[in-house]
């Protein structure tokens, strides 16, 4: 009889731990998606009180995707021919002080098989870099040792948007 209620005991309390994992996952769903509401209203709301300063929404819109990815810096760049122009970013102290037209003119920079944003745009395809101080793939050696260096092993994502994957 002992027995039975030790094995009784023992089973109830892996229930109990298993109910409390499944209870902090989706506490951390619920979290994660708050976040994202928020982030979405905060973006919808700029738009509305703001259409014609697209400058204020693509910066809003940054702050909000480096707050939901836990990030440190994001950018929007857009293709000009064969460069990449910064057109909205956070995090970046070097371009975050800028007016626009200081933007347009500093963050001009060539597109090039040896940088995530430069291979983006060439291959026309999301690049996905796991762990930048480790192996990047194809990516120079001394561009993968300066991420390394400042994104101190963070995971660093390029998504390539282009009007006709849009529709």
């Amino acid at each position: 009889m002992a027995r039975q209620v030790r094995e009784a005991a023992a089973d109830s309390q892996q229930k109990i731990a298993s109910l409390e994992r499944e209870i902090a996952s989706l506490r951390r769903d619920l979290s994660a998606a708050l976040e994202q509401q928020t982030a979405t209203s905060e973006i919808l709301r700029v738009i509305a009180s703001s259409p014609t300063d697209l400058q204020r929404v693509l910066d809003t819109l940054v702050e909000s995707a480096a707050r939901l990815c836990d990030a440190t810096t994001a950018g929007i760049q857009q293709q000009e021919g064969d460069h990449l122009r910064v057109v909205a970013s956070f995090g970046f102290s070097r371009f975050d002080t800028l007016s626009s037209a200081e933007r347009y003119t500093l963050g001009y920079v060539p597109a090039t098989p040896g940088t995530a944003s430069g291979r983006a745009m060439l291959e026309r395809r999301t690049i996905h870099i796991p762990l930048v101080s480790g192996n990047s793939g194809d990516l120079d050696q001394a561009v993968r040792a300066g991420l390394g260096r400042r994104w101190r092993g963070r995971v660093r994502l390029r998504p390539a948007l282009f009007p006709e994957a849009l529709g």
